[in-house]
């Protein structure tokens, strides 16, 4: 996947888009797929030190990453993130206010990819998301799990950790399972494929 901006950065008219090889803009929530060859994949919204954080952009066409919006002005966290975060495709989970989106993931890995990044990851368990329910907590395919120590130190950022990876793949499950069931009763305020691009 090929990222493709659109707006000034640190405005609320940006837009980051993930795009094929064709240059077909592609929803990273709902038309890529939640798993590679058996591997999840994530979609990385915010960079870990990052003081501006990207959602989805549910309403939007294409569903791009966009900044959160706070009174008109874009939303700044007082200090950068500790860890990336991010979503898995094809999820859906309710967070507080009876509000929908995709499952939040927190990736604890050293190597620092930017925003709008799919890389491939490991389950490692559960935390609380700090806008309500769990998210899952991963690691990239690439980062060495044998050091728990380590893997402590990473997630002590987080509220109500598990590290289980049967309850994250029960979680996961969940959320792919609403996420059909999402499609086949869509809400109208959400962009679908299929739906008119404008």
């Amino acid at each position: 996947m090929k990222r493709d901006a659109e707006g000034l950065v640190l405005t609320s008219d940006f837009k980051l888009y993930l795009t094929d090889d064709k240059g077909r803009k592609v929803s990273p929530w709902h038309e890529m797929p939640l798993r590679s060859a058996g591997q999840l994949r994530m979609v990385v919204a915010t960079p870990r030190s990052t003081r501006t954080p990207l959602s989805v952009g549910s309403k939007v066409a294409h569903n791009p990453l966009m900044y959160r919006p706070t009174g008109g002005l874009v939303h700044k966290l007082m200090e950068g993130t500790s860890l990336t975060s991010g979503f898995l495709p094809q999820t859906v989970m309710k967070r507080d206010g009876g509000r929908l989106g995709p499952l939040s993931v927190v990736d604890i890995s050293a190597r620092l990819l930017g925003a709008g990044a799919t890389p491939l990851v490991v389950l490692l368990g559960v935390a609380e998301d700090p806008r309500g329910g769990q998210q899952v907590i991963v690691a990239q395919e690439t980062q060495s799990l044998s050091d728990a120590v380590w893997i402590e130190r990473q997630t002590k950022w987080l509220n109500d950790v598990h590290l289980n990876v049967d309850a994250a793949e029960k979680l996961v499950a969940l959320a792919h399972n609403q996420w059909k069931e999402t499609l086949a009763d869509p809400l109208s305020s959400w962009w679908l494929p299929g739906d008119n691009p404008s």
